[in-house]
């Protein structure tokens, strides 16, 4: 009976993490799916969007590292990092009123630049709440069912992005996303009793299996990035898709991802997550390179199916992998510098990816997420053979 309530906490816990990462979730569809439109009004230059794209992810080098050390050095202060988020989650809002109404690229880059420090200001510690709350034998439940609610608000996001004209609503609706993640974040409970004071030793992350974690991270968001920051573009430039034709891929590969995301966590935490990772680097390898063979958009929908399903495993498993290496004592520390690795293979994938389409093609681009996929497949198979 006990046991049952103790599963019960965790799950509740797990629902309240899923309805915070919401306000998160929009704004990283707002990313990945307008952003790249709202930055067209500013430049055509497609080297010029994956700078400016960049920026984003270059805060997300320095902030999460920082704002790591300092969650779990004050938690115990704040009774806990969620006072923390919810400040920063405010910043956020008027930041991104700031961004809505840019009128030069001058202010662009400021706007973009104060967004992106409050967002990871919030996004790290945030993330940090997992290791914190949730057992190791969940942590790829709890990350599959965060992401759950992830695409379920970024597949809404999109439809509503692509069926309304109102430039206002775009923005309106991650408001909202945003000031429900901190209304829920309210009733979570953080028991600083547990808390051990964080002892931060930098040579603790010099290990040989840190840095085979570390390089498998960075090459799988190397390869995500690459695949899916000109992905809307292609489809609008190479194939000729039309606003019904955005609409139908984006939401078959948003049923997708979205329906495989509690099964593959489920089942990750019941078996090998190096094995399963594996197969998601496989698929995705496959899927773009199948993406650089497409000259018509009838030829996306099968490759669609494999893009969603290896997207879903790469967002979870390997990530849950890593957290369970994390003392708790230093969960944020370790996000952190989690975070710094993800944006930096962001910042070099989107900058790369906009020189290879400018000078070269988008089919040329997609076959970076194939090559690094194969470089993260040898990675796996040295951490699989240390551990």
């Amino acid at each position: 009976m006990e046991k049952i309530k103790e599963v019960r906490e965790v799950y509740k816990k797990i629902a309240i993490l899923g309805v915070g990462n919401i306000g998160f979730s929009l704004f990283s569809a707002f990313r990945s799916f307008y952003l790249i439109f709202f930055l067209n009004k500013f430049t055509t230059s497609k080297t010029h969007i994956g700078i400016l794209m960049s920026i984003i992810s270059f805060v997300g080098i320095v902030i999460p590292p920082i704002i790591g050390i300092i969650s779990d050095k004050m938690r115990k202060i704040l009774r806990g990092r969620k006072y923390l988020i919810i400040f920063s989650l405010l910043l956020f809002i008027l930041a991104l009123l700031r961004l809505e109404h840019t009128k030069d690229v001058y202010n662009l880059y400021i706007n973009l630049l104060l967004v992106s420090i409050f967002f990871y200001s919030a996004f790290a510690p945030f993330q940090s709440l997992v290791p914190d709350l949730i057992p190791k034998n969940f942590f790829a439940t709890a990350t599959g069912i965060t992401n759950f609610t992830s695409y379920f608000a970024q597949g809404l996001y999109v439809i509503l992005v692509l069926l309304s004209h109102s430039e206002f609503l775009r923005f309106l609706i991650i408001y909202i996303g945003v000031i429900l993640s901190a209304l829920s974040l309210l009733l979570l409970t953080e028991d600083p009793q547990n808390f051990k004071k964080p002892d931060i030793d930098f040579n603790y992350f010099k290990g040989k299996t840190w840095i085979k974690l570390f390089s498998l991270q960075w090459l799988i968001w190397y390869g995500i990035s690459s695949v899916s920051s000109f992905l809307l573009l292609f489809f609008r430039d190479a194939l000729s898709a039309s606003l019904k034709d955005y609409i139908l891929a984006l939401g078959f590969f948003g049923i997708i991802s979205w329906l495989s995301t509690i099964p593959i966590g489920y089942i990750a935490d019941k078996h090998s997550k190096g094995k399963i990772t594996a197969i998601g680097l496989g698929l995705f390898a496959i899927s773009s390179f199948l993406f650089s063979q497409s000259s018509r958009l009838i030829h996306i929908y099968p490759t669609l199916i494999i893009y969603g399903i290896s997207s879903s495993i790469l967002m979870i498993v390997p990530y849950s992998l890593l957290l369970s290496y994390i003392p708790k004592e230093k969960a944020g520390s370790f996000v952190g510098i989690n975070n710094l690795v993800i944006s930096t293979a962001q910042v070099v994938s989107y900058f790369l990816s906009g020189l290879i389409i400018d000078y070269g093609s988008y089919q040329v681009n997609f076959l970076q997420g194939t090559i690094a996929s194969a470089l993260a497949l040898l990675i796996l198979k040295r951490i699989n053979n240390s551990s």
